[in-house]
C-alpha cells in the first residue's frame, strides 16, 4: 500500500513474494505516476531465480517484468548486494528526468523511471577509501565517501545531473572520536540554510556538522516505536526548508534501511516507510530546536555587544559588578567603543563595535556549563594598548596560564589566542585577569573582544598513522569573521598537561599559529599549523615506538597563501636523525612533501618541527612555513 499521511492519499498494490535484493521508489513527473522498482529472488524449478519488476501505481496497474541490470557493463558477475555500495536506490528528480540511483564500484548506475531504461556515469575520482553513500543535497545528487589516507569523509555534489565534469567538492568532514571508527559509512541527510549538515552514522547516531566552523554536535532523540521492529527508516529530501511542508511531502523522497523477511511485500514496506516518515518528522521539529541550543562557538555575550546601562557607567568605566550581561567584573573595567581615542591612539575593535579593557588587577568572569572530565579550549581575541610587558592570566580552576604579550604577531595589534583545560566540575568558572600591579598606569590594560569555547576530543593513532592528530583537524575554535588564525602559547607558560591542539606540544619560546582553510592555504583538510617565529616557534609530539624498528615520517611543508614570501626551511628531528626541507614561497599557497626515515632508540620518540628562519610580511607581521598531514608508519629495516 502507498499512503501519504499528510494528504490522506492511499493506494493498495498487489503483493509479490520473494527476497528483495534491491529496491527503489520514486515519482515520475512526466507521467505523473509513482513507481516501485525491485529485484526479487525466489526458489524455482531450477533453483534460485531472479527477476526485475516495476509497479506503476494507477487504476489498472500491476507488477511488470522489465530488463535486468546490465551488470556486465561493470564487470560484475553477480547481483548480490555486496557488489553494490547501496542496495536502496536514491531517487533524484530534475526537469530532464526522474531516476533511481545506485553506486557500484566507481560509477553511478541509474534507472530512468520515464524511459524505464538504465544508464551510468562515473563517480568523482578518489585516491583511496570506500563506504560510498549516495544522497541528494540541495537539489543535487551527492556522494559521501571515506578517504582512508586523510581520515576524512569527503562530500561531492553533481551540479548538473549526468555530467561527470560537474562533480564539485562540497565538504571535508574530519574523523571524530564519537563516531564509529573509519571503515563505516556516514550518511548525509540534509544541509540547512545556515550550512549545518544533518547526517546519520553507521550506528544510527544523529550527527550535526557545521560546514562553516567545523564543529560537531550529537543530538539525541527518541526513536518512535511501532510494530515493525525489522525496519529502520529515515527520510531525505531536497527542499530548501529544514522540515518539508505538508505540500512538499507529496513528492518527498524516502530511503529505507531495513531487514527483509523471506516473504517481502511492498505494500507493507511502503506503508511502514510513510508512517515512520510522518512520526520522524515530528521528532525532527524538536531536534531543530534542541540541536542548535548549544554549539561550539562564542560564549554568552562573548563579543560584548550587549553592553551595560548608561546608569552603570562613569565615562567608559563600568561601575556595577554585573552590569555587562552574562559577565561578572572585578576592579577597573572599561567598556570600549570602536573608534574611541586614547591620547593620540585610535582604539580599533576587530569584530562588532565593542570590547572591554582590563585595568591593572581587573578581571572578567563567566560561568559555563560543561561536562565533567571533558577537555575544552578557550579562544579569545586580545590587544595590548601601551604597556610593552603586558600579560594576561586565563584560568578555569585548577588550570591556568599567564600569557606574555610582548610579541605582536599581527599587523593591526590584535591576536587570537587559545588555551585548553580539563573540566573538573560541571560548572566551569572562566576568569580573564590582568595581573599587572595597580600602581602602574591603569590606561595601559589589555583589550578583550571575543571569547569562545570548543570541546576537544582526544585523538587516537590509527592503522595508517602512529601519530595522533597528524592533520591538526582537532583543535581550538577559529572565529569565522577573522583572518589572523589562532596563536597556541608555548608549554613554558602553559603549565597544563594538555594542549589546544590535542597530542601536540608547542615546544618553544614563542607561539605557533593554528590556521584554517577558509582564510589560508592549507595543504590537506581544513586545518594546519604555521611556524611564525623561526627557531623560537616549534611543535612536537611524543609517540610510542619499538627500539630498533625503522620508521618513516612524512609531512607537507608549504606556505599559508598570506603573502609570506621568500625562502623557508623546516627542520625535523626524530631519534638521532634530522632533515631540512627547503621551500621557496611566493606567498600564494602551495606545498611539497618531506620525509625522514629513522630507527627508534627508545620506547618514546619525540618528533619535532621548527622553522630555521624568521620571516616577515610586508606589513611587518610574523609569518612562516606551514606544516600539515604529518604521518608516521613502521617500515621494514631494508
Amino acid at each position: 500500500m502507498m499512503e501519504n499521511p499528510c494528504t490522506g492519499f492511499t493506494f493498495k498494490s498487489p503483493e509479490i513474494s520473494g527476497i528483495a535484493h534491491f529496491c527503489g521508489f520514486g515519482y515520475d513527473h512526466l507521467s505523473d505516476t509513482y513507481k516501485v522498482y525491485g529485484i526479487f529472488k525466489k526458489e524455482g524449478p531450477s533453483g534460485m531465480e531472479s527477476s526485475t519488476r516495476i509497479y506503476t501505481f494507477g487504476p489498472t496497474s500491476s507488477w511488470r517484468r522489465i530488463d535486468d541490470i546490465p551488470l556486465f557493463l561493470f564487470r560484475v558477475i553477480t547481483d548480490m548486494p555486496s557488489a553494490f555500495d547501496n542496495t536502496t536506490g536514491v531517487f533524484f528528480s530534475s526537469k530532464k528526468a526522474c531516476t533511481i540511483n545506485w553506486s557500484i564500484k566507481h560509477v553511478v548506475l541509474y534507472f530512468d523511471l520515464g524511459k524505464e531504461s538504465y544508464g551510468r556515469f562515473p563517480l568523482p575520482v578518489r585516491e583511496s577509501g570506500y563506504c560510498t553513500h549516495l544522497c541528494v543535497l540541495r537539489d543535487c545528487l551527492s556522494v559521501c565517501y571515506e578517504d582512508a589516507r586523510t581520515r576524512r569523509w569527503i562530500m561531492w555534489q553533481m551540479k548538473e545531473y549526468g555530467d561527470p565534469q560537474s562533480w564539485t567538492t562540497l565538504a571535508m568532514i574530519p574523523f571524530h572520536p564519537q563516531l564509529p571508527l573509519m571503515g563505516h559509512p556516514l550518511r548525509p541527510l540534509y544541509i540547512s540554510q545556515s550550512d549545518v549538515l544533518l547526517a546519520l552514522s553507521s550506528n544510527f547516531q544523529m550527527v550535526l556538522y557545521n560546514l562553516n566552523d567545523g564543529s560537531f554536535d550529537f543530538p539525541v532523540i527518541d526513536s518512535p516505536s511501532d510494530n515493525h521492529h525489522s525496519l529502520f527508516v529515515f527520510p531525505t529530501w531536497s527542499s530548501k526548508q529544514f522540515i518539508p511542508s505538508a505540500a512538499a511531502l507529496h513528492e518527498t523522497q524516502t530511503q529505507a534501511y531495513y531487514l527483509l523477511k523471506p516473504v517481502c511485500t511492498f505494500s507493507w514496506l511502503l506503508l511502514a516507510i510513510m508512517r515512520r516518515l510522518s512520526l520522524l518528522l515530528a521528532s525532527l521539529c524538536v531536534l531543530y530546536h534542541v540541536a542548535f541550543s548549544f554549539n561550539d562557538g562564542q560564549v554568552a555575550n562573548g563579543n560584548f555587544e550587549q553592553g551595560p546601562k548608561a546608569s552603570d557607567m562613569k565615562g567608559t568605566v563600568v561601575t556595577k559588578r554585573d552590569a555587562i550581561p552574562e559577565w561578572e567584573i572585578s576592579g577597573l573595567v572599561e567598556y570600549i567603543k570602536a573608534g574611541q581615542k586614547q591620547g593620540d591612539m585610535l582604539l580599533v575593535v576587530p569584530e562588532g563595535a565593542h570590547a572591554v579593557r582590563l585595568g591593572n588587577g581587573a578581571s572578567i568572569k563567566q560561568r559555563i556549563m560543561v561536562i565533567k572530565g571533558n577537555y575544552y579550549s578557550i579562544t579569545f581575541v586580545v590587544a595590548r594598548t601601551c604597556a610593552q610587558n603586558e600579560r594576561l592570566n586565563v584560568s578555569v580552576a585548577p588550570d591556568w596560564v599567564v600569557l606574555p604579550m610582548q610579541t605582536l604577531y599581527s599587523s593591526d595589534g590584535w591576536d587570537a589566542y587559545a588555551w585548553s583545560f580539563q573540566a573538573d566540575y560541571s560548572l566551569a568558572e572562566l576568569v580573564i585577569h590582568n595581573p599587572r600591579s595597580k600602581e602602574e598606569d591603569q590606561a595601559c590594560g589589555p583589550l578583550i573582544d571575543s571569547v569562545a569555547i570548543k570541546a576537544l576530543y582526544p585523538p587516537r593513532p590509527t592503522k595508517i598513522n602512529i601519530l595522533k592528530n597528524g592533520g591538526f583537524e582537532e583543535g581550538p575554535y577559529i572565529f569565522p569573521n577573522t583572518s589572523w588564525g589562532v596563536l597556541i602559547p608555548p608549554n613554558i607558560v602553559d603549565l597544563s598537561d594538555h594542549s589546544p591542539i590535542p597530542a601536540w606540544i608547542v615546544e618553544s619560546l614563542k607561539a605557533v599559529k593554528y590556521i584554517d582553510s577558509q582564510h589560508f592555504s592549507v595543504p590537506q583538510g581544513n586545518r594546519a599549523v604555521e611556524l611564525v617565529a623561526g627557531k623560537e616557534s616549534a611543535i612536537a609530539q611524543v609517540v610510542r615506538t619499538v627500539v630498533g624498528r625503522t620508521y618513516l615520517l612524512t609531512f607537507d611543508v608549504g606556505d599559508a597563501g598570506d603573502s609570506c614570501e621568500g625562502p623557508m626551511v623546516v627542520e625535523v628531528y626524530a631519534a638521532k636523525e634530522n632533515t631540512r626541507v627547503s621551500y621557496e614561497s611566493k606567498g600564494k599557497g602551495g606545498f611539497k612533501l618531506g620525509f625522514l626515515k629513522f630507527k627508534a632508540i627508545s620506547t618514546r620518540t619525540r618528533i619535532v618541527f621548527l622553522s630555521s628562519f624568521y620571516t616577515m610580511k610586508s606589513d611587518s607581521s610574523l609569518c612562516g612555513p606551514v606544516i600539515d598531514d604529518v604521518r608516521l608508519i613502521s617500515v621494514h629495516n631494508s
